[in-house]
């Protein structure tokens, strides 16, 4: 039997026994560290209110700012549950343990081995634990995209078809909850298609992957097409990227690219946005949706313009070491009590002297320790996954498993490319899987080669 299939005979205890203890973990977690103040920082509140007119039918009245898949989940909890906060902290504890499971295949079916490394793995990763006990878009987002990412493995290692249909229909539902992979989204299917037809040589296989991908688009994506065009006139999947490259990238740009501090980047990207209206004569952004992109947009982009790539791409490396390092208890509402500082607005024209600022900030050293102690855990993982695929890749001994290998590097460079210079813990999220599964074969010592696999 092939390694997977030798691992499914015993799927009735290692299957569970990674469910239980990430569920277990979770659990803990809630029970000792989430309070119900906790539950109104960040978005939470704003998704709870879209659940809200969901509930009530009132859809009109929700801007397409935000895609609608996770309210939808939220509303049906709660007419499921009544409580909404509780139950979806424990449906969402159960869907992230079901996500730990995924990642143990991943590896496993990447590796010939690691199942209980890597669930493990997950189950322990405080990055998962934490987003699970908020009431955000990331850990349902984050389970159909590993779901995805099985799906890619199984497809490239197996070349059946129906592991390529597994991987867009999660993708595209992915996309559905969270928008972030929304440009991934065609990528992959090029990517799967163009594997059919040029490693795998099925031209007919090829085209149904198109078809699929298609498809699934217009399942999963096009229904938001269709009612911000209705209801906005707005052609866009979300009109979210104005805010963001106002509100984020370009305050973000200007501090790592050494201009200024966060807030004096505010200033500058709030003052062109002001000239742009003004040019118009207009003193305030249009309620009009498409409008309102339309300028921030503009603002945005002229606002990078004036600080050139050369500063882009600093603020671009600067913000991806950030994300990748950036120890995740830092986002855990308990710990972020601890703070007497935001990082986002400590003062520095470069990453080393906001840094330096930060520590000298008046912050307790228990804190200071834990931020240490994440940081050196976060790198170790990033050293490990590093490790890892050098070893998938030199001990890759066929196209599928090299092709493999180029996607899953494509992966992880799209999320660093569209996060940049806006720094989080929860950016990361999305890449976990990925570190995590190399980052067992980082750990493990070759045991067997197995078509290309460890």
């Amino acid at each position: 039997m092939k390694p997977l299939d030798e691992f499914l005979v015993g799927w009735k205890i290692k299957i569970p026994a990674i469910f239980i203890l990430a569920l277990a973990v979770r659990l803990l977690y809630l029970g000792l560290f989430v309070q119900s103040q906790d539950l109104l920082i960040e978005d939470q509140g704003m998704y709870v209110k879209m659940a809200g007119l969901i509930g009530d039918g009132l859809w009109k009245e929700i801007i397409p700012d935000r895609v609608l898949g996770y309210p939808i989940f939220l509303s049906l909890i709660q007419k499921t549950f009544g409580n909404l906060y509780p139950a979806t902290l424990m449906v969402q504890g159960m869907v992230d343990s079901a996500t730990c499971v995924l990642i143990g295949l991943l590896a496993q079916t990447i590796l010939g081995q690691g199942f209980l490394g890597a669930g493990l793995l997950s189950a322990l990763n405080l990055n998962m634990i934490i987003l699970s006990g908020m009431i955000l878009t990331d850990t349902l987002a984050l389970f159909f995209f590993t779901a995805s990412l099985l799906g890619m493995a199984f497809y490239f290692r197996r070349g059946n078809a129906g592991w390529a249909t597994l991987c867009l229909g999660s993708l595209a539902a992915a996309t559905a909850v969270r928008p972030t992979t929304y440009y991934l989204y065609p990528v992959i299917v090029l990517a799967l298609a163009g594997a059919a037809l040029v490693i795998r040589k099925i031209p007919g296989q090829s085209v149904g992957i198109a078809l699929a991908g298609i498809f699934f688009w217009a399942l999963f994506l096009g229904p938001q097409h269709g009612r911000n065009w209705i209801q906005h006139n707005y052609a866009g999947y979300v009109s979210q990227g104005g805010v963001h490259l106002v509100g984020w990238v370009v305050p973000g740009v200007y501090q790592y690219g050494g201009l200024g501090s966060y807030e004096e980047g505010e200033r500058f990207a709030q003052a062109t946005l002001k000239k742009l209206l003004s040019k118009d004569g207009i003193q305030e952004l249009p309620s009009k949706e498409s409008l309102k992109e339309r300028y921030l947009v503009a603002a945005g982009g002229e606002c990078l313009q004036e600080m050139g790539w050369g500063r882009i791409t600093r603020a671009w490396i600067t913000g991806s070491v950030v994300n990748l390092l950036a120890p995740s208890i830092a986002f855990a509402p308990r710990f972020r009590e601890l703070k007497s500082a935001s990082f986002y607005y400590t003062p520095g024209k470069n990453l080393a002297e906001k840094l330096t600022n930060y520590i000298r900030s008046g912050a307790s050293t228990f804190y200071l320790a834990g931020l240490a102690v994440g940081t050196i855990c976060s790198a170790a993982l990033l050293g490990l996954a590093g490790l890892g695929y050098y070893r998938v890749l030199r001990q890759s001994h066929s196209p599928e498993m090299h092709g493999l290998c180029v996607l899953m590097l494509l992966v992880f460079g799209y999320f660093l490319l569209i996060t940049g210079p806006v720094v989080g813990t929860k950016y990361r999220l999305p890449i976990e899987p990925i570190l995590i599964a190399l980052g067992t074969a980082g750990i493990l010592t070759r045991k067997k080669s197995n078509q290309g696999g460890l």
